[in-house]
């Protein structure tokens, strides 16, 4: 069994038309093969931000709402 090297680099991006594009940085690696894990950053999501801003104006006080399951089980 032969031996196995793994690198592991970190970059920020944003994906073009489905595409990534690798920094010129790291073509020296010999890249054949890629496993990708793709991480959001939710700071700079700025659709989260619209989801939070309209969720914003919905706001309901259920502290005093009691659950009961018999009743919502019920047919």
């Amino acid at each position: 069994m032969g031996v196995i090297k793994i690198y592991s680099v970190e970059f920020n991006t944003k994906p073009e038309n489905g595409f990534i594009k690798i920094p010129e940085e790291y073509n020296k690696l010999n890249l054949k093969n890629l496993k990708v894990i793709l991480i959001i950053d939710d700071e700079k999501n700025e659709e989260k931000d619209e989801i939070d801003k309209f969720f914003e104006n919905y706001n309901f006080d259920l502290s005093s709402f009691k659950f009961n399951r018999e009743e919502a089980n019920e047919r």
